[in-house]
C-alpha cells in the first residue's frame, strides 16, 4: 500500500513538471512570436534570370528583416525616415522623399520605420547574371530623347539609368531606342505597344505591375482615358 501511495505521489510530481515545462515552452513561444511582430517581409513584384524586384511597406515601428542584398536600386512611394544599418551597424537616420532614386551596393542591411509615416518603396534588384547582349552601344536615342516632354531622366550611373513617363490619353512616343529594362506601373494604363516595324498590339498595365523587356526599338501610343504614368528602369 505504501508502495502504491509512493507511486502516485511520483506519477503526480512528474505530471505537474511536464505541465509546468509545457506551460513555460508555450510562454516562451509566444513571446518569441510577439516579439517579431514588428519584423515585416518584403512582397515579391516580378523576378526573371536577370532581376527581382520587391515591394517594402513600414508602418511606424516596423523594421525589416536583416538580409543580403545585391546591386540594387530603390525608388521611394512615399516620404520616410529609416534607422538603417548595414553590416549589422546602424548608420543613423535616413529619410526619402516620394519619387527619390538611389542605390545600395551588395551585403547584409535592414532598416526600421522610425518617423510617424508609412514607408513604402520599391527595390530594383540587378542578379548579378550577364545581361542579353545588344546592338544598341549608348542611351542617346532612348525615350528622353524622343519624349522630352513626356518624359524625364531622374537618376543615371554606370549601373542604371531610371526615366519617369507621363503619357497623356491619346498621346503618342515615336521609336526609340531600349536596352534591357524594367517598367514599373506607377498607374493603370492602356498602350498600343509596337517593336520595330512589326504590328502594333494592345498592352494593359495596372498600378504596381512590373514587366521585363529585352533591347530593340519600340514605340507606344496611349489608347486608353487616363494617363500612362511608369518606370524605365536600364540595366546597363
Amino acid at each position: 500500500m505504501k508502495k502504491k501511495n509512493l507511486f502516485n505521489k511520483l506519477f503526480i510530481t512528474v505530471f505537474v513538471a511536464l505541465l509546468v515545462a509545457c506551460g513555460s515552452e508555450n510562454r516562451d513561444s509566444k513571446e518569441a512570436a510577439e516579439g517579431n511582430d514588428n519584423n515585416v517581409s518584403p512582397v515579391k513584384i516580378f523576378e526573371n534570370d536577370y532581376s527581382q524586384i520587391m515591394k517594402f511597406t513600414l508602418n511606424p515601428g516596423e523594421e525589416q528583416d536583416e538580409n543580403e542584398g545585391n546591386l540594387r536600386l530603390v525608388y521611394s512611394l512615399s516620404d520616410y525616415t529609416l534607422d538603417w544599418y548595414e553590416q549589422g551597424e546602424s548608420l543613423g537616420e535616413k529619410s526619402w522623399k516620394q519619387g527619390d532614386v538611389h542605390v545600395h551596393t551588395p551585403g547584409k542591411h535592414m532598416g526600421k520605420n522610425t518617423g510617424d509615416t508609412q514607408a513604402e518603396w520599391i527595390v530594383f534588384t540587378h542578379k548579378g547574371k550577364e545581361l542579353p547582349e545588344f546592338d544598341v552601344k549608348d542611351l542617346e536615342n532612348d525615350v528622353n530623347a524622343v519624349a522630352s516632354n513626356f518624359a524625364s531622366q531622374i537618376y543615371d550611373d554606370e549601373h542604371f539609368r531610371v526615366s519617369e513617363v507621363k503619357l497623356p490619353a491619346n498621346e503618342s512616343i515615336p521609336s526609340h531606342d531600349g536596352i534591357n529594362r524594367v517598367i514599373y506601373s506607377l498607374s493603370g494604363y492602356t498602350i498600343n505597344y509596337q517593336i520595330g516595324d512589326s504590328e502594333p498590339f494592345e498592352k494593359v498595365f495596372k498600378n504596381g505591375e512590373a514587366h521585363w523587356h529585352e533591347p530593340g526599338k519600340h514605340a507606344l501610343k496611349n489608347i486608353g482615358n487616363t494617363e500612362a504614368h511608369y518606370l524605365v528602369i536600364s540595366f546597363k
